[in-house]
């Protein structure tokens, strides 16, 4: 607690200041994780044969490994983006094409709130960080890009698990 009213003053302007940088600062760091995700396509790196690909949807770009994918959602409100989410399940399926079998996992979401720490931004996953309500990890765009591809490679371990024998190579 405070005592004097120029330090909380001080500090709740801090915290004024803070919430702006991360107001303003959100739609290029949402940008360049999607970039940095799409980096792992581009660089050629995979699990077990399995490549990641890049759609780049407008308003749906995903990285897909093998048969499943990682989806980035976003919602916007007066040009601010409001809400930023990955989505993890089975890659979409394309015209006149359907799954024969339901997945070996449900869909999950990680929801994703920026942070600033000092200088840098951060991304916080609210989903994981509600399992350790003791401590809170947040991640740079680059790492959180990684823990994406992470996330697809075990989701991908799963459905190879439940089925063996319908390996799905990427194009790429």
């Amino acid at each position: 607690m405070v005592d004097n009213f120029d330090e909380f003053a001080k500090k709740r302007a801090q915290q004024q200041q803070d919430r702006e940088k991360v107001e303003n600062d959100t739609k290029p760091e949402w940008v360049a994780l999607k970039g940095f995700a799409e980096t792992l396509a581009q660089d050629g790196k995979g699990v077990d044969g399995f490549k990641f690909e890049w759609v780049p949807d407008a308003y749906a770009p995903r990285l897909i490994l093998g048969a499943v994918a990682a989806t980035f959602l976003e919602r916007e409100r007066n040009g601010k983006l409001v809400e930023c989410r990955v989505h993890f399940d089975r890659k979409p399926l394309g015209a006149n094409q359907l799954w024969i079998t339901d997945a070996p996992f449900g869909p999950e979401d990680w929801t994703l709130t920026p942070t600033s720490e000092g200088d840098d931004n951060h991304w916080m996953i609210a989903e994981v960080n509600a399992q350790l309500p003791n401590k809170k990890l947040s991640f740079s765009s680059s790492e959180l890009a990684g823990k994406v591809g992470i996330k697809l490679a075990e989701l991908l371990d799963v459905y190879n698990k439940a089925f063996p024998n319908w390996n799905i190579r990427s194009s790429a």
